[in-house]
């Protein structure tokens, strides 16, 4: 039963870290013009002249005017609460109007990276759990939980 419980314990604990590695974003460091970082469709990174560091699902342009698409509970949404212009009714996702003039750099999303890391880490982890246990339970301790 002891050894059951065990199993489960571990299943669970390699499922949640799995789970919270998946959401890891990494960026490339060199940034991308408004141009390219509208045509990539892809997640980006935008740090603002006064520092504040906002993501966006992805950046459009429309009628000469920046948009950046994001989820409406995110840190982004929150901060520019009052520039919310689109709230779509489907789906929990907002439109923002992003002055050009306040922009100073904008950053995309490493997919490739990204992907890597998150399986890099959960392997890492798993294995370092999977390890610890199968230690305390050939050293005849058994865990307490």
């Amino acid at each position: 039963m002891k050894i059951a419980r065990t199993m489960f314990v571990t299943a669970a604990v390699i499922l949640i870290v799995i789970l919270v590695f998946e959401s890891c974003s990494i960026y490339y460091k060199q940034p991308v013009s408004i141009e390219d970082a509208v045509t990539a469709e892809n997640r980006v990174k935008i740090l603002t002249k006064n520092g504040a560091k906002l993501r966006f699902k992805r950046l459009e342009m429309k009628e000469g005017k920046l948009y950046g698409h994001t989820h409406k509970n995110s840190r982004t949404a929150n901060k520019f609460y009052n520039e919310v212009i689109k709230k779509g009714a489907k789906n929990n996702w907002v439109k923002i109007v992003l002055p050009e003039d306040h922009l100073k750099e904008i950053k995309l999303k490493n997919n490739s990276l990204s992907t890597a890391a998150s399986i890099s880490l959960a392997i890492v982890i798993t294995a370092g759990v999977v390890i610890a246990i199968g230690e305390l339970v050939s050293d005849g301790i058994q865990p307490t939980w």
